[in-house]
């Protein structure tokens, strides 16, 4: 189960937490593991919308705010839809996920759904369980909002070791695999943490 943490400046404290499940590993535990050596409670969670996951992060971090990866949803709802409706559907659903603010953003989704459920009633249902949840990332500052709204970070360095182990046909050492993704995560969640200089906390709703 693949997590990245990003710690606030000089402290030892979580701020967010981006978070994969595997079924082969008890979220809880895991978790647990991870707050035995020193990790504070985040105060926002971005993970897929894996069952024990979810479970996992509501009995080890009650209190942190829980933000579904958007590009994961995205596709759960539109995998719902009739192919030929997807085109017309899209843009609506993202005018509801990325608004311009939380309470524009459940405005919006509630119209969508009003609108569509009798023709899209699966679909519509998708958006309607956790929609308020999925806006979670807008009471958080907007400089941050393109980072904490998806897994997507945490995801393509995933991608990076593939494509790297493709030319590479053997590691020198079992630590020089683990080595080149930490060296990628750690460039790719730099760039994600400078947002002129603005605090997760700053302006928090």
């Amino acid at each position: 189960m693949p997590t990245v943490s990003w710690k606030t400046e000089r402290r030892c404290s979580c701020t967010w937490l981006w978070a994969a499940g595997n079924p082969t590993i008890p979220g809880s535990l895991f978790f647990m593991d991870m707050t035995a050596r020193g990790l504070k409670e985040p105060l926002l969670v971005t993970s897929d919308k894996h069952k024990g996951l979810k479970k996992a992060v509501r009995e080890v971090f009650p209190h942190a705010f829980k933000q579904p990866c958007l590009a994961h949803k995205m596709r759960n709802i539109l995998c719902k839809l009739p192919k030929k409706i997807e085109k017309e559907i899209k843009p609506l659903i993202k005018q509801v996920y990325y608004a311009s603010s939380y309470e524009e953003g459940l405005k919006l989704g509630h119209e969508l759904i009003a609108r569509f459920k009798g023709r899209y009633t699966s679909a519509m249902e998708c958006l309607e369980e956790d929609l308020a949840e999925c806006l979670t990332y807008l009471k958080f500052p907007q400089a941050h909002w393109k980072a904490i709204r998806t897994s997507n970070l945490l995801e393509r360095t995933f991608g990076e070791g593939k494509r790297r182990t493709k030319v590479i046909p053997r590691f020198p050492t079992e630590n020089c695999w683990p080595e080149a993704a930490l060296c990628h995560a750690d460039n790719s969640f730099a760039k994600a943490g400078r947002v002129s200089g603005c605090p997760l906390t700053s302006g928090l709703k």
